[in-house]
């Protein structure tokens, strides 16, 4: 399968690397090109531009620090909505917002696609080892197509389909508030 991922920081160059591994033709793309070298001399192909990266992909995926980003990277000039293929599935494993996973289905639905928000949790050491939760909102006819590729991202049993467009998003944002809060309670007691 064709797949492109942009965001190749801490995490994504893990999740990118266990794509790879999966036996897919990976496209990445990042804002540092050093970032891309180890995938490289693995056997992925480097793009440069996010549309580069989207170009003709079954499905791209990002993983990026903050909302902006993700909304900037798939709708701006060179972005991944002026190159996504009709019927691909457009996968964000960033930590965002709902508001701003429904704006970037709408986006991805106009450009003739489909959207998943798949925030993930298990950190660094997690993502090396191939063994994330991902919490994933969206359709779900759309999210049995690509599980087998989320699979390659994180452990089968921790991958929870939470409901429609958003709701990632939201079991991600429930699920740091429940952390942060028994380190508070930890550190009280």
């Amino acid at each position: 399968m064709k797949i492109g991922f942009i965001g190749l920081g801490n995490m994504g160059q893990h999740m990118a690397r266990h794509v790879l591994e999966g036996g897919h033709d990976l496209t990445v793309f990042d804002l540092t090109r050093d970032a891309g070298r180890p995938l490289e001399e693995a056997g992925a192909t480097w793009a440069n531009s996010p549309a580069e990266a989207a170009r003709d992909a079954e499905i791209v995926f990002t993983s990026l620090p903050l909302p902006a980003n993700v909304l900037e990277v798939a709708t701006g000039e060179g972005g991944v909505l002026s190159a996504i293929s009709p019927g691909a599935v457009f996968v964000d494993l960033s930590t965002i917002d709902p508001d701003t996973a429904v704006t970037l289905d709408a986006a991805v639905r106009a450009a003739g696609a489909h959207a998943l928000d798949s925030p993930v949790s298990g950190g660094t050491g997690g993502a090396d080892r191939g063994d994330l939760c991902l919490m994933v909102g969206g359709d779900r006819e759309v999210f049995e197509r690509v599980t087998p590729v989320l699979n390659l991202i994180g452990d089968g049993e921790k991958l929870v389909y939470c409901g429609g467009i958003g709701t990632g998003s939201i079991c991600k944002l429930a699920n740091n508030l429940v952390g942060l809060s028994t380190g508070v309670i930890i550190s009280e007691a």
